[in-house]
């Protein structure tokens, strides 16, 4: 009887340490398939997923979920429009005849994650310059070395445009590049709004589009475009016909839309190394 309890229980140990065995390889399999998905290296060692230095945190939401993803694989490029602090518009109407610089005015503070609590890894300020008769916005890093610098600011009351890589409702991600950092900036803080170029009219002035069906590349050239999708790191896009903005006209149809031939280019493509994507709106003023 003790010979048959004896082996009842080494039994159950031995069954007991064959499916925790089991367990932590199934745990095991599955957090190296999350590694390997989210761009990283299994480190078989340590038992760890490790990621190269070329990866940067995409923040989905406010309530900041990090997800890992290469610099040369980005999913999105969103255009954000702003618009210059009244204080500065205040400034030029009394000073601008007067032939002389402004200030440095600070626009915003630049933060590490979606909340003004991070910590600060530069600024956007401005200054108007008697030397192109208009406003330099520059954003600066923690040392006050100008990385970044907008002089296509255009005339009062329109607003300024600028790629960002992610946003949230509160908050827009500057290009990796600008900081060498992750930098995200509020919106509240330079009056702006973003959104998705789906849906627009936009210029690309120097890339290679191919032909969705075909594979025929051809130039952009700086025509002007219709953006039918942006996801998964490619822009489907086809040429601009008159209907896409018809600025309160009748346009009578002359082309059928869906024979239009579509194009893609991934948006990796559209970026160079300072970080700047080669993609704007193609009527940022309306009609």
């Amino acid at each position: 009887m003790n010979r048959k309890k004896t082996i009842l229980i080494l039994f159950i140990i031995i069954a007991g340490f064959g499916g925790t065995f089991v367990y932590l390889k199934s745990v095991d399999f599955f957090a190296i398939e999350k590694c390997l998905d989210s761009g990283g290296r299994w480190n078989y060692d340590e038992i760890k997923c490790e990621y190269a230095k070329d990866t940067l945190t995409i923040e989905k939401s406010d309530k900041i979920v990090r997800v890992k993803e290469q610099i040369d694989s980005l999913k999105y490029v969103y255009d954000c429009e702003f618009y210059l602090k009244p204080e500065m518009e205040e400034w030029y109407n009394k000073n601008y005849s007067k032939g002389v610089n402004s200030q440095v005015f600070k626009i915003a503070d630049i933060f590490s994650e979606p909340n003004i609590d991070s910590s600060a890894v530069g600024q956007m300020i401005a200054y108007y310059d008697t030397l192109i008769s208009n406003f330099r916005i520059q954003i600066i890093d923690t040392s006050n070395k100008v990385v970044k610098e907008f002089t296509e600011i255009g005339d009062w009351g329109y607003g300024i445009h600028m790629n960002v890589i992610a946003h949230t409702e509160s908050f827009v991600q500057l290009p990796f590049e600008y900081l060498s950092s992750i930098a995200w900036i509020s919106k509240e803080s330079i009056n702006g709004y973003s959104e998705s170029y789906k849906g627009k009219l936009i210029i690309i002035k120097d890339g290679t589009l191919t032909n969705v069906n075909s594979g025929e590349k051809r130039k952009s050239e700086s025509e002007v475009y219709f953006a039918k999708s942006v996801e998964n790191g490619k822009l489907v896009l086809r040429k601009e016909i008159p209907e896409d903005m018809p600025c309160g006209e009748d346009f009578v149809k002359t082309e059928n839309i869906d024979s239009l031939p579509d194009y893609f280019i991934k948006i990796k493509e559209l970026k160079n190394e300072s970080g700047d994507f080669d993609i704007a709106l193609a009527y940022p003023r309306g009609c």
